[in-house]
């Protein structure tokens, strides 16, 4: 049986009252990312000056930021670092012009990794000490299998213009990332390969992957844990 849902429910404002997030929801660092533009079929009906922002947005952002690497920068930690993920006494931390920044000693100092991108980068998941993922504009999916010193592109999609917020795994071969209006991509092979999925016929932002521990309803049993996809407009899918 494959482990993906078929589908998806959205839930009610205020779902998530009462129950406890891991720390992989409350690890954010700094605002939340700028979305870019995106294709016209996926922002017909968005507001004039909505839609004014995001262009503004794609036009400072540089087009071909993909296809070049991060600039080893001495400055790159005082950079804007958006995302962080806490495996043990490592720490990785992603954010602007494709930097990622790995300690071991628990943030008494940094090594900028070699990225091959100098996209924004949004988020980064790491399964374990050695293996992990990122993600960011122009649809980048990076992995790392040496604890964040060397990341490899498994997936980018420039053409799309649609930036990806947010990364989750389950484990090591099944995990999900999400995006700007209703972007959402998941893999069964690791990352490897990742397969477009449809979750409403809305274009909402699909802005984070929640892990929650959901009480048992009769109090006795231990909490269950549930996927959330927490979205624009008080919108969250499970």
């Amino acid at each position: 049986m494959s482990p993906f849902r078929s589908t998806w429910t959205r839930e009610a404002p205020g779902a998530f009252a009462g129950v406890a997030t891991t720390p992989r929801a409350a690890h954010r660092i700094g605002p939340p990312p700028p979305v870019r533009d995106a294709p016209a079929r996926a922002r017909s009906h968005r507001p004039a000056a909505h839609l004014a922002i995001i262009g503004l947005l794609a036009v400072l952002a540089p087009g071909s930021a993909g296809a070049e690497s991060a600039v080893q920068a001495p400055l790159a930690i005082e950079s804007l670092l958006l995302d962080g993920a806490v495996v043990g006494s490592r720490m990785v931390v992603v954010g602007a012009r494709g930097h990622v920044l790995v300690s071991t000693d628990d943030g008494a100092s940094w090594t900028q990794a070699d990225v091959p991108t100098r996209v924004l980068l949004t988020a980064v998941h790491m399964h374990d000490e050695r293996t992990g993922w990122a993600v960011g504009h122009d649809a980048v999916i990076l992995r790392t299998d040496d604890g964040g010193a060397t990341w490899s592109i498994v997936h980018q999609a420039p053409e799309e213009e649609l930036p990806l917020l947010d990364v989750w795994f389950r484990d090591a071969r099944t995990g999900f990332a999400v995006g700007a209006y209703g972007y959402f991509l998941a893999t069964e092979d690791g990352g490897e390969t990742w397969t477009p999925r449809t979750i409403s016929a809305n274009d909402f932002h699909l802005n984070a992957l929640v892990t929650v521990a959901v009480p048992a309803s009769d109090s006795s049993g231990p909490p269950s844990q549930r996927l959330f996809i927490a979205g624009e407009a008080r919108v969250a899918y499970r």
